[in-house]
């Protein structure tokens, strides 16, 4: 071969020589420590991942030190090996500084009957988190006789750099186009309010993305609803982007798509959530649990307050007011969410007194999410007024009769009445529950001279109890008038005379 062939050939080979290094050497990577799965989720394997430390430094790559690696990890909290979140790979680009990562498991490990081992690696770019390069390797002392048994491996120690140099054998080459940056998309946060609207409102989102791009090589943001494109408002520049627009349609579910559009026609589309359009009033009716009298619902102490709805719909908020005839709210009482099953009023004021008798107006509103309001209203009587009882006595021959009634509309629940001399002893005891009604008390002669006494108890169906003692019935008899007396009376002009 010529001299001068000779010479060109070995200055070219020089020269591929000097870029595969200066390619390599421009490439920083972090060896994250490998994962040994024959000691569980936890173990860990520090002389192989020293092994390969030292000879991806020889290959030329600026490897991350082991104590900024473990550094890195115990700020973040990194508890399992063998896997990243892409959050971490990406910030390992910015504390690290490094554009590759090399994590990795040793799937086995035994030393009976021969020394064993298997090892996985993977290679994961800081830019979008993906796997740019994985190879695994497994290695035994059956695998390396050699003659005459010299420099044999007789352990698991012995092992690690030949593992080591076979999984590295098909190393990429060329790592910057391992490491070039890449059109993607990762969001850290989507924030979209409100979620439930009614056509018409204003609807906000914002974006905040972990992927910043160099200022030649910048992506339209855009925010897709079905066909029309919402453009940014407002921007930091970097990776923080915020849209509003006036939300319009149909009653229905809007999904939410964050659209990128590179300089070179490039497009990503990520589905960041929906929004509902809702424009129906909720379906509410009122029903009162208390007693109908005439045609008002009535009640003393103790009134059942039912709202219901034709379909379930979740509920923002709800409240319920008490007015009186004037259009005053005595009350009122609000919640969040859907209100209870059933509301129990006793008749009372926020300061727990007691309501007049009277007619009151209660009124339930509910919200739906979207703000839709509904209302219904139904009136309610307060009744809490004793009965009130007419009593009449009348004395024959032979009984002393009572007439017992009431001057009220409310019915009677049941009525009683015990009589007794005015020494206590009973005369008897009588009870119904209809008023009016007539009451015969057998009177011998020698009675007519003695003082009756009664108790009467009467209640209505509301529960209102009215109690009167009488000290002496029979004073309250009128005998009849005798004929004969009648025509002893003396005449009108006898009368005027005198």
């Amino acid at each position: 071969m010529p001299l001068r062939l000779l010479t060109l050939l070995l200055a070219l080979f020089c020269a591929l020589a000097w870029q595969n290094s200066a390619e390599a050497t421009g490439v920083k990577i972090a060896i994250f420590p490998l994962q040994d799965l024959s000691h569980g989720d936890d173990g860990v394997n520090w002389p192989l991942t020293e092994q390969l430390h030292n000879d991806l430094t020889e290959k030329g790559l600026e490897v991350v030190s082991r104590q900024a690696v473990v550094s890195f990890m115990v700020r973040h909290r990194i508890r399992v090996l063998g896997q990243l979140e892409n959050y971490h790979i990406r910030t390992a680009k910015k504390e690290l500084g490094v554009k590759l990562i090399l994590i990795g498991s040793i799937c086995q490990q035994k030393e009976k009957p021969g020394p064993a081992l298997a090892l996985v690696l993977y290679l994961l770019r800081t830019e979008d988190g993906k796997t740019t390069w994985a190879n695994t390797a497994d290695l035994c002392c059956a695998d390396t006789r050699r003659l005459l048994g010299i420099n044999e491996p007789k352990s698991i120690e012995d092992l690690y750099p030949l593992l080591s140099h076979n999984i590295l054998s098909l190393w990429p080459s060329n790592l910057s186009m391992q490491a070039k940056h890449q059109r993607s998309v990762d969001i850290e946060s989507a924030w979209l309010r409100p979620i439930y609207l009614r056509s018409g409102q204003d609807t906000l989102c914002s974006v905040k993305l972990r992927t910043t791009w160099s200022p030649n090589n910048q992506p339209e943001i855009l925010l897709r609803i079905g066909e029309q494109l919402i453009p940014v408002t407002e921007s930091t520049g970097t990776d923080y982007y915020e849209f509003s627009w006036r939300a319009k349609g149909p009653d229905g579910r809007y999904p939410v798509s964050l659209n990128t559009s590179w300089p070179d026609g490039h497009k990503q589309s990520l589905l960041l959530g929906s929004y509902f359009i809702d424009n129906k009033p909720p379906d509410l009716s009122l029903k009162l649990r208390g007693l109908l009298i005439g045609d008002k619902i009535t009640f003393r102490n103790r009134l059942a307050i039912i709202p219901k709805m034709t379909s379930r719909e979740p509920l923002s908020r709800w409240q319920i007011t008490f007015e009186n005839t004037d259009g005053e709210t005595l009350l009122d009482q609000d919640g969040e969410g859907i209100p209870p099953e059933r509301l129990f009023w006793q008749g009372k004021a926020s300061n727990r007194k007691p309501f007049p008798d009277g007619d009151y107006l209660i009124t339930m509103r509910v919200w739906d999410r979207a703000g839709n309001s509904a209302q219904a209203k139904e009136w309610v009587t307060v009744l809490r007024a004793k009965p009130k009882l007419s009593i009449n006595a009348s004395l024959t021959e032979k009984e002393l009769l009572i007439d017992l009634s009431q001057t009220g509309t409310t019915p009677i629940s049941f009525w009683r009445i015990d009589l007794r001399d005015k020494n206590g002893i009973p005369m008897g005891t009588k009870d119904g529950d209809t008023l009016p009604t007539k009451i015969h008390l057998p009177l011998a002669s020698k009675d007519r001279n003695r003082q009756i006494q009664g108790s009467i108890l009467v209640q209505d169906i509301l529960g209102n109890q009215t109690r009167m003692q009488i000290k002496d019935l029979l004073s309250l008899a009128k005998p009849k008038e005798d004929k004969k007396e009648k025509k002893q009376t003396p005449n009108k002009a006898w009368v005027d005379e005198f």
